[in-house]
């Protein structure tokens, strides 16, 4: 089963592994979870319309669809399994903030039904929104789904970003001429990306895939811009490397997302303040005021927040984001935070343990 946020992440992604399942006689699954309608740029191009409306942004999604079919095709893929869910292009993001368990349970619903022996989605390193909220709503979901199925090799992959520290768990997929210049037709069966993206694209085909097995257990992560430490099991901080230029842009967020103890996982955005100041962590489906914190202006760019972690389950992993586009991707993906059982009084080691295409 492929987990696919756009029409063309089956081919970018996983057009190498999809021909090889075809052709070990696997029954492939591919879900699409957004039409990729909301993608104006090239469809004021192509369409040669400056206004889009609801009927024009659905019309392209259609038609991306029937890209996505074609080349599915194109790598051997029976049309007849494909699922296409409809959820808003650029908006998953939203949806996981504003209620993190019903897209989880999205999830669960399509693993459940078809109960993959393998199972592959975007990593939570991948720098497009929709790639990296995906990733959390399905860390969440394979959580729930402990219990309840028989755990499906799980790997991720990054179309969009590159982690430079690939580590010796990450599988590389060898591939013969055929089955890249398989890939290649069915990546140029998406024309109404290559107008603009066509470069881009072709460039992703001439890389290898990666991908990384996720691990059952809860890993420390962090990145470039944001890292976290436990002070004792009392309070959680997190340090924020800020990216220059913020003017071209509104004050960047962070987002978190935790559970409750005893309850369903919950969204917060915190906007980086100009100053210090004590803050309150506002849940954002209710504003509800969950927990207190303090914002620390350091040095240069950098800003540090203290949390008080104690309305958080010591069961489940934190997910933590810094929110900032320069222009249409993310500065960084999110990142997975271990909570420390309580009279832990050292801080844990970060590592990266997802690994993002190169």
């Amino acid at each position: 089963m492929l987990i696919a946020p756009h029409p063309d992440d089956e081919s970018l992604a996983c057009g190498i592994s999809l021909q090889r399942a075809r052709a070990a006689g696997a029954t492939v699954r591919v879900v699409y979870l957004t039409d990729g309608e909301n993608n104006p740029w090239p469809q004021r191009l192509i369409e040669c319309k400056w206004r889009l409306d609801r009927a024009d942004r659905e019309r392209w999604g259609r038609m991306r669809r029937q890209e996505a079919l074609s080349a599915l095709r194109v790598l051997g893929i029976d049309t007849g399994n494909v699922a296409f869910l409809g959820l808003p292009d650029q908006g998953l993001t939203d949806l996981l903030l504003h209620d993190p368990a019903a897209m989880a349970r999205v999830f669960e619903n399509v693993i459940v039904d078809f109960a993959p022996t393998h199972l592959f989605f975007p990593s939570l390193s991948d720098i497009h929104a929709d790639h990296n909220a995906t990733a959390v709503a399905m860390h969440l979901a394979l959580r729930n789904l402990e219990t309840r199925m028989p755990a499906p090799a799980t790997w991720v992959f990054a179309v969009h970003g590159r982690d430079e520290e690939l580590d010796d768990d990450v599988a590389v997929v060898p591939e013969s001429r055929a089955e890249a210049a398989t890939k290649l037709a069915a990546v140029e069966e998406h024309r109404s990306q290559l107008k603009l993206s066509g470069r881009r694209f072709r460039d992703y085909c001439r890389r290898p895939e990666y991908f990384h097995e996720l691990e059952r257990d809860v890993a420390w992560t962090d990145n470039a811009f944001l890292r976290t430490q436990w002070v004792g099991a009392e309070s959680i901080t997190l340090t924020l490397q800020l990216p220059r230029r913020l003017t071209l842009k509104a004050r960047p967020r962070v987002l978190v997302l935790a559970h409750r103890s005893g309850g369903d996982p919950l969204g917060v955005i915190l906007t980086v303040p100009l100053r210090s100041q004590h803050v309150d962590l506002v849940e954002v489906a209710t504003q509800d005021r969950i927990t207190s914190g303090f914002w620390e202006i350091t040095a240069g760019n950098t800003i540090r927040l203290t949390i008080d972690p104690s309305p958080f389950s010591r069961r489940h992993p934190l997910y933590v984001k810094l929110d900032h586009r320069p222009i249409f991707f993310d500065t960084a993906g999110w990142i997975e935070i271990a909570t420390p059982p309580l009279g832990l009084m050292e801080s844990a080691p970060a590592r990266s343990k997802v690994v993002a295409a190169a």
